[in-house]
């Protein structure tokens, strides 16, 4: 028998544990804010921490399903009324659950990852003993632990965006990035294929006037024929020339026809191509609540240990975004949220003094703006002090006076994101740690993003961040300069236009024409790619050197960080869809360049526009450029002796809250060739009982609405079913509870965790081979351990 691998499951377990730390997190908000309704708070919290435990004792992640264990003890003594609710008790409580956050997000990437479960045992003894405690700010929400130490100014990569209700049971596809990669790949052969066939159209198109032509010649001799023939053989070429005016006429029907079948077809193929592009596409867009879930708890984390009180907001959580872009932003959010936290909300004492409201206000927000995703952390703090920045700036710097009071409010705001600069005096766990906000602009740099700041003093700041809405395919011009053909995306073009139709004006040696009412500089796009026809020449002389009026040159003019250059170019392509495609590990970092692309079966380098801006600044200012700036596991179906009753499929009713856990055991009885039917509580179970018939029932005991041990009982007291088998399978395994179980009607009691793929479906078996012998007798006593279980 064929052993399944759970590793094959880790992408739907973390999607399950990310839903219960949300169904848990926002539980205890509503504790804090209802404590009127603590009760029914408490038992859904309760339901949801045991569900938990279960799931990932499945899993056999026992540190995991230790802490959940731990959780559902000390949610056990308030909602017995043992111990009352305080803000220390939920800390404890957020604590596990960064952990746990920590340690899955540990076994997603493959990086071994452990907590030290006594400092818990530690935490909840004294809690309950009724000691003053601290609890640790959690090494979950720690940058420490994810982004990397400091380093020495230099160049980033620019490459490499009250609980939701489920009405119904979700349905997984699992697949691997590697997977969706291949068909993006896939899907950029296709557009090419496309682009190949659009030219072969022509090119039809071409042949077709070449026949119309043709056509038209053959009437000219038709009427010289009869004048011409009186003298040579008028009869054999009268019927020549009819002959090739009805092959004329038969060959430009059939080409018209075959013409409209080909536009048909092409038409057909590119919607063809449309909708499968967007269903890829979608299948790697998750809701921006999958980081935003995690970020009020970091705030009252962070909150509590500075003495400060902070309301969040969130909005757009439901706005999807590409799954890489999640996995990118997180870092990046948490430090600008500790940010907004640490240095921008004053302390009550300060906020009262200033007239505001003791309480500061985070906001953070998701929203989709054309082909982009704006993600806006907003805080209504003292904003960002720019005086400070430029003591820091003389003393630290050493800048010249003159130099730094040259500088403008977005320049200064833009010295933030250097390497090293850091305007926190203090360093301690929350921020301060000799990195600032370069961090947060390489993670953005990596996804071709652009980061907006905003501040006014005394009323708060706020961090936009542009990003792309999807990191495979993007729309982008293309340009010629120099013979080569290059790609830019769409999304940081802000106008285009002839050349020969502006005046160029020179300031500073620099040339400049005027673009609605506002001086754009020039430089061209050759001298920054150093893409010269003659390369001596060009080393020699980087300025703009075009001769003006000699050529009909085209300037895409470009954004990027407030910053717009004119970039000078040989033409202009129409704008179209291309397929990002990186350029390998050992050209990870090329300045300029963002990836590559093919294009009519040519490779075009895909430019990176906050390099091209930077650059053209330097060259510009005479500077050099350089100068600062789940592996799815394959399962077979191995199919066993099945139960002969009739030569039927034994069809077997799998009950539990935990889609995970359903998924697991589904996998293992189906490999066995079962077939199985799968309900999410008592009560959809009980309901599949009256309109599907089925041979064994499998079910889970703590479940909403109806659980395990009701159910087993309302079976039993059924004529019709009585004599149904019942395998329990929970993580409750006192004595006390095996017996509850046997006594309400089980034919058999298995611990979560405590039994592997072969003790299942022995007892399973042996359940359903007693039925098949007598529907009416108890399933046949087997010696039973702690991982077959009890069988009665």
């Amino acid at each position: 028998m064929v052993q399944i691998d759970r590793n094959f499951f880790i992408a739907q377990y973390r999607e399950e544990v990310a839903d219960h730390i949300q169904g848990i997190t926002q539980g205890l908000f509503q504790l804090e804010e209802h404590p009127e309704q603590s009760v029914q708070i408490l038992q859904e919290i309760f339901r949801i921490a045991h569900t938990l435990k279960g799931s990932s004792r499945m899993m056999g992640y026992n540190q995991i399903s230790s802490l959940a264990h731990k959780m559902e003890d000390l949610l056990a003594e308030l909602r017995d009324g043992h111990l009352k609710p305080s803000p220390t008790i939920t800390d404890i409580l957020f604590y596990c659950l960064e952990t746990i956050d920590y340690l899955v997000e540990g076994l997603v990437k493959d990086i071994k990852r452990s907590a030290n479960l006594e400092d818990f045992d530690d935490l909840f003894e004294a809690i309950i003993a009724g000691k003053e405690i601290k609890v640790p700010f959690s090494h979950a929400m720690s940058l420490k632990s994810t982004l990397p130490p400091p380093k020495a100014p230099a160049e980033k990569a620019p490459l490499q965006a009250a609980p939701i209700e489920e009405k119904e049971e979700r349905q997984y596809i699992r697949i691997h990035t590697r997977e969706l990669d291949n068909m993006l790949t896939l899907v950029g052969e296709l557009i090419i294929n496309q682009y190949r066939y659009e030219g072969h159209w022509a090119l039809y198109q071409n042949l077709l006037q070449q026949l119309k032509n043709h056509q038209k010649h053959f009437e000219k001799l038709h009427d010289q024929i009869p004048a011409f023939s009186e003298q040579h053989k008028q009869t054999h070429l009268q019927e020549l020339s009819n002959k090739l005016e009805g092959s004329a006429s038969d060959i430009l029907e059939k080409a018209q026809v075959l013409s409209k079948k080909f536009k048909t077809d092409g038409q057909q193929m590119r919607s063809s191509i449309e909708k499968l592009q967007e269903q890829v596409i979608d299948i790697r867009m998750i809701p921006a609540s999958r980081i935003f879930d995690l970020l009020p708890r970091l705030v009252r984390m962070t909150t509590r240990k500075l003495e400060k009180t902070v309301q969040v907001s969130l909005e757009g959580e439901h706005t999807r975004i590409d799954s890489r872009i999640i996995e990118e932003m997180r870092d990046p959010l948490i430090h600008l949220v500790q940010n907004a936290v640490h240095h921008g909300i004053e302390s009550p004492e300060e906020r009262r003094h200033l007239g505001k409201d003791p309480c500061g206000h985070v906001a953070i927000s998701a929203q989709q703006e054309g082909n982009r995703i704006l993600i806006k952390i907003k805080d209504d703090g003292q904003g960002i002090q720019t005086q400070h920045i430029r003591k820091l700036l003389l003393k630290e710097r050493k800048m010249s006076r003159q130099k730094v009071n040259a500088f403008n409010e977005q320049e200064l705001f833009e010295i933030l994101f250097q390497p090293g600069f850091s305007t926190s005096e203090t360093i301690d766990d929350i921020s301060g740690r000799g990195f600032g906000l370069d961090i947060v602009r390489a993670h953005v740099d990596r996804i071709q993003g652009e980061i907006e700041v905003k501040s006014e003093a005394g009323e708060g700041c706020e961090f936009i961040l542009k990003l792309p809405l999807t990191l495979t395919i993007m729309d982008a011009l293309l340009v010629r300069v120099a013979d080569q053909y290059f790609a830019v995306p769409t999304m940081a073009v802000e106008t285009s236009f002839d050349l020969t139709d502006k005046k160029i004006e020179v300031f500073d040696n620099n040339p400049f024409v005027s673009v609605d009412a506002s001086r754009i500089p020039l430089v061209e796009l050759r001298c920054i790619l150093e893409a010269f026809p003659n390369p001596e020449s060009g080393k020699e002389n980087r300025s703009f050197h075009f001769s003006h009026g000699q050529s009909p040159e085209t300037v895409i003019v470009l954004r990027a960080e407030d910053r717009r250059i004119g970039f000078v170019v040989d033409d202009l392509e129409e704008e179209r869809e291309i397929v990002i495609k990186n350029l390998g590990p050992c050209l990870k970092r090329v300045r300029n360049v963002a990836g590559a692309t093919t294009v009519r079966g040519e490779v075009v380098i895909i430019l990176f526009v906050r390099d091209l801006v930077r650059s053209a600044d330097a060259l510009l200012e005479g500077r050099d450029f350089y100068t600062p700036a789940f592996q799815s596991a394959s399962i077979s179906a191995a199919q066993r002796d099945l139960p002969d009753s009739e030569n039927t499929v034994p069809r077997i009713l799998l009950i539990d809250d935990s889609p995970n856990t359903r998924e697991v055991e589904r996998v293992m009885l189906e490999n066995a060739g079962y077939e199985v039917l799968s309900a999410e509580n008592g009560q959809q179970g009980w309901d599949l009982l009256g309109t599907q018939p089925v041979d064994l029932v499998v079910s889970d005991i703590e479940m909403p609405e109806m659980d395990g041990l009701e159910l087993t009982r309302r079976i039993k007291e059924d004529e019709s079913l009585r004599a149904l088998p019942i395998v329990i399978v929970s993580t409750k395994g006192e004595a006390e509870d095996r017996q509850q179980g046997l006594e309400a009607g089980a034919s058999a009691y298995i611990i979560k965790g405590e039994f592997d793929e072969k003790s299942l479906l022995n007892i399973v078996d042996s359940c359903l081979g007693s039925v098949s012998g007598s529907r009416q007798q108890p399933a046949a006593a087997l010696p039973h351990d702690k991982h077959q279980g009890n069988v009665s």
